[in-house]
């Protein structure tokens, strides 16, 4: 039994850093106890763990699971989850709604122990901004509980080797059983736009406003606006309930000179949005009407996950265009004349465009913006697409393949991920119909995947 037990921790918890495995030896210091290790020892004579230096550097050591041990962790998971009878009641004591946030709308793998200062996104606004944080620690702990969450440390190799907070990590295998099994309730359309309106108005008070430039907090508010399924008027009107308390003044739109909005009372505004947050929360826990449980399959119906896939795909366009950017002057020493010349060799692929490459395209998109006076994009890759990343990326193979390497995402695999990205973005953008397996996959491995070269 010790022997599953620790053959399970190694399995669930070498997901907190899935290319490098679990944190073993540490600067000379095991992190498992005496007894422990002995049982470890036992795991890698049998071929199920190896320990392995993921760095260059030797002072530190992790554990993996070897091909026959993840097979043999995924008979005990799936011992457990048939024969535990009393998991699922336990779970059951959490509300439906945190369930379907939990488990549909969050969709994480690796839970915080405690709230984090770092928000990527609406999901994390609301799960570090309200109540929803204490029920993930419940439901991590009752998976811990039945051996199937583990908590343990993400680590890197920088200054010598660094040890991150502990966090839960959940098996993939539990994820997918508790959709497919347990009663869920995830967030609706609604409650999705109502969320991502509170985590836009602490994204502006955070990055936007303090801005000196107006020509580039106004920019910045553009570019966020263009990939939201929400419009200023929503921002306006959430902005006005603190100008008539005297919080901040009244909301001026992106096309008035003097736009946006000035903060009178800090602390009463993060009290007042925290406060939003947390009875929106609780209201939505408590149940405004009555709504019906359902599974997952059924939670993906027609225009029910658009909004949910717009704001994730939008998220991972940002970040791989300041990915790109970054590199990309890395490379060229930050010649922009050069880095944006080598676009010209960059031909459009198929019949249907009337441009031959990435440079006219994105050279005309930003002539347009001229032409209807609207304040260019401060960099002309602002103007790509998904496609064109793609094909700057393979162009420049030489630039990403050691990175790439390093977290196993070859050439054929990126090339294969964006493709497939772009196929159910355009699905999304045109509000076409959403099929369950498809949002799993983008949710569960091409964002989840792709991100990975920019983290």
């Amino acid at each position: 039994m010790e022997e599953n037990y620790l053959l399970l921790k190694i399995y669930i918890g070498q997901e907190i850093n899935s290319s490098r495995g679990i944190l073993y030896d540490f600067r000379g210091r095991i992190r498992f106890s005496e007894k422990e290790n002995e049982v470890i020892k036992s795991l890698e004579d049998k071929k199920l763990v190896k320990i392995v230096f993921p760095y260059t550097i030797k002072s530190i050591r992790t554990l993996v699971t070897t091909r026959d041990g993840k097979r043999k962790s995924r008979k005990l998971i799936q011992q457990i989850l048939n024969s535990d009878s009393k998991l699922l009641y336990e779970l059951y004591t959490i509300p439906q709604k945190v369930l379907g946030f939990l488990l549909v709308n969050l969709d994480y793998a690796i839970f915080e122990k405690t709230r984090s200062r770092w928000i990527r996104d609406w999901k994390d606004f609301i799960l570090h901004s309200s109540q929803m944080f204490d029920f993930s620690i419940t439901f991590c702990q009752i998976l811990q509980k039945h051996k199937l969450s583990v908590l343990t440390n993400d680590y890197v190799s920088s200054d010598g080797g660094r040890i991150d907070p502990e966090k839960y990590v959940i098996a993939n295998e539990v994820r997918e059983h508790l959709t497919r099994n347990l009663k869920l309730i995830p967030f609706n359309y609604e409650e999705i736009n109502r969320s991502i309106l509170f985590y836009i108005i602490n994204k502006i008070k955070k990055e936007i406003l303090p801005i000196k430039s107006d020509a580039r907090r106004r920019n910045s508010l553009w570019n966020l606006l263009r990939v939201l399924p929400i419009d200023e008027s929503a921002i306006k009107s959430l902005i006005g309930k603190f100008k008539d308390e005297n919080i901040t003044t009244a909301y001026s739109e992106i096309d008035n000179e003097q736009f946006l909005f000035e903060i009178l009372d800090e602390s009463r505004f993060e009290v007042k949005l925290g406060k939003l947050v947390d009875d929106f929360v609780s209201e939505i826990i408590r149940g405004r009407k009555k709504e019906a449980a359902i599974p997952m399959e059924k939670a993906a119906q027609p225009f029910k996950l658009h909004s949910e896939l717009f704001a994730l795909i939008g998220n991972f366009e940002i970040g791989l265009r300041n990915y790109l950017l970054k590199e990309m002057q890395t490379a060229f020493k930050e010649d922009k004349k050069e880095w944006y010349n080598q676009l010209r060799d960059i031909k459009l692929k198929g019949n249907y465009s009337p441009f031959k490459t990435i440079f006219d395209k994105l050279e005309s998109r930003r002539n347009e913006d001229l032409r209807n006076k609207i304040l260019p994009e401060d960099e002309l890759i602002y103007y790509a697409d998904i496609t064109d990343y793609k094909d700057i990326i393979l162009k420049n193979w030489k630039i990403f393949a050691n990175k790439f390497g390093r977290i196993r995402l070859s050439k054929e695999k990126f090339e294969h991920g964006m493709n497939e990205l772009n196929k159910i973005r355009r699905k999304v953008m045109h509000l076409r119909d959403i099929r369950p397996h498809e949002a799993k996959t983008l949710r569960l491995y091409i964002i989840l995947e792709l991100e990975r070269m920019f983290q």
